[in-house]
């Protein structure tokens, strides 16, 4: 028999559906988020973030957020994040009042220094301190552009600022056959990247499916920040083919390193016809013998008719500090700029002490509790060899 409180009717307490949010920040991600093709859910929207007015202009998304008129005079960072940084700086009310009441939020730039190294970290804190959860897609530039130390530079940056970081590799793209083909295809595949990395995870929230996911799901697959992330991807014609794929995806030696740890596994299956709960289950088997430590596993199932009877496999898996305590998040409610939530401390301060153990030599036979519990001494021939010789023996050291 079901029940009611008091003064209530079941109407009275309506499921609120996660708002989430894309933003696209500097040159590269301006032109990804712009080209995605996303599920239309009505609580989920994309962002443009720029300095540059020419790109901000040529954007099909429709929130367009220009920074920086007085710092870069409507012109672009320059692959310079300082200046990309105080563009952020000139205009962080606008980014506040824009990354406001969302749950989660996405952010997808470039690491190449610019308008995305330098407006990222601001918008992720931002993002964080309205109580959001961020998740950074970092576009690494192909090798033809160098900037190597400006993107682990910025790459190390980025990990304090948000819950995840899932690289993408232009340079692992550029050298497949179709990425091959120009720099065009290279940045589609890109693009394809990142729109199935952030439908899988968005999609398990809106899904129908049973176990249903909501955002404090989501949230234990991120427990700190500073995570580890990665995103593999399978297709094939059948559920086999897929996982081959997938393999083969781990193992590539572009992708750095392979047969990575997971503290978590989100798994999202699309085929092109309804599957079987034995599939499932032996697509997940499959999957969490890939990786190893996986403590939390979310799946989720959906089914696309454009498929036909093919299947994609999308693959995020989390590592690092999954038993650590997540940072506090930092209030502006004592009246501080949003610009004070500039670089938080991305572990909470630890203070240390020392226990002092008695260790009586003489008469004590049994060493103190270890972790691992009380040993014994070990004697042969009926000295106690874990003493030192010089005190076995009773000989003086000169002082």
């Amino acid at each position: 028999m079901q029940t009611t409180p008091v003064g209530h009717t079941p109407s009275a307490f309506p499921a609120t559906p996660p708002r989430v949010k894309i933003f696209g920040v500097g040159g590269a991600g301006v032109n990804i988020v712009g080209s995605l093709h996303l599920k239309p859910f009505p609580t989920v929207s994309c962002a443009v973030v720029d300095t540059d007015t020419a790109s901000l202009a040529a954007s099909p998304v429709s929130e367009k957020i220009q920074i920086g008129k007085v710092a870069t005079r409507g012109q672009g960072a320059s692959r310079d994040a300082k200046l990309g940084g105080k563009a952020a700086h000139e205009d962080a009310g606008l980014l506040a009042q824009s990354v406001e009441g969302s749950d989660l939020v996405f952010i997808v730039a470039s690491t190449n220094g610019g308008t995305g190294g330098g407006v990222t970290p601001l918008l992720a804190t931002l993002a964080s301190d309205a109580h959001a959860l961020v998740i950074i897609f970092a576009v690494t530039p192909l090798s033809i552009e160098g900037g190597r130390d400006r993107t682990m530079e910025t790459l190390e940056q980025l990990r304090s600022c948000a819950e995840a970081l899932i690289p993408v590799e232009n340079s692992v793209f550029e050298q497949t056959k179709e990425g091959a083909e120009s720099v065009e295809k290279t940045f589609a595949l890109a693009s394809n990247f990142v729109e199935l990395g952030i439908t899988a995870l968005y999609s398990m929230l809106f899904n129908p499916a049973l176990p249903r996911k909501d955002m404090a799901a989501l949230r234990g697959a991120f427990p700190v920040r500073d995570g580890r992330a990665f995103l593999v991807t399978g297709y094939g014609s059948d559920t086999a083919n897929a996982l081959k794929q997938i393999a083969s995806e781990i193992r590539n030696p572009a992708h750095k390193p392979t047969k990575r740890p997971a503290n978590a596994l989100l798994i999202s299956i699309q085929s092109g016809t309804p599957l079987l709960f034995s599939e499932i289950r032996t697509i997940v088997e499959s999957l969490k013998q890939e990786f190893s430590g996986h403590e939390n596993i979310l799946t989720d199932v959906s089914t696309d008719t454009s498929l036909g009877n093919a299947m994609r496999l999308c693959v995020i898996g989390v590592s690092g500090g999954i038993s650590q305590r997540a940072p506090e998040r930092i209030s502006s409610e004592n009246g501080d700029s949003p610009l004070s939530a500039l670089n938080p401390s991305p572990h909470p301060k630890i203070k240390m002490t020392q226990k002092e153990l008695d260790f009586d030599l003489e008469n004590k036979t049994e060493r103190p509790e270890t972790f691992f519990g009380r040993t014994s001494s070990e004697k042969i021939h009926g000295q106690n060899v874990d003493e030192p010789t010089y005190l076995r023996l009773g000989i003086k050291l000169p002082i």
